[in-house]
């Protein structure tokens, strides 16, 4: 039995938007099972490789990286409340998703994952959280 060579394609494009995107392997395995519910692209249908490409695609043109195309079913209003609080901070996206000097990003540590668009609500809800401490600290520290 000779493989397929669109599934060989999938795979080539797959593994490139990931290092565009600056996807590890296991960043890449919680993008896999956003998408599909599957961990692994051996597993995946034809129908499930094309929205793991759709939506690698979005991220891929996407003008800031770090800012999330879309959210997970149920999560957009925690997103619109993340966008308002880096706003409010004046902070841009990459606040949330690049650590400083080697250190995991606020989005790994809080969520788990490295994109926000992988976030489940009790991430986001942890990262909403966070973002509001600091912004009751800077208050405070101007009172």
């Amino acid at each position: 039995m000779t493989a397929d060579p669109r599934i060989a394609a999938h795979r080539r494009a797959l593994f490139a938007a990931c290092k565009v995107l600056g996807l590890d392997d296991d960043a890449r395995h919680d993008m896999l099972r956003a998408v599909t519910g599957k961990a692994s692209s051996t597993e995946l249908t034809p129908r499930e490789w094309s929205a793991v490409l759709d939506s690698l695609n979005r991220l891929t043109r996407s003008p800031n990286l770090g800012k999330p195309t879309s959210w997970r079913p149920g999560c957009e209003p925690l997103g619109g409340k993340i966008a308002a609080l880096l706003a409010d901070q004046k902070l841009p996206w990459r606040y949330l998703t690049h650590g400083a000097a080697g250190k995991p990003s606020m989005c790994k540590r809080l969520a788990g994952v490295d994109r926000l668009e992988f976030a489940d609500s009790r991430g986001l809800i942890a990262i909403v959280a966070a973002l509001s401490k600091r912004a009751a600290k800077a208050a405070k520290a101007k009172s």
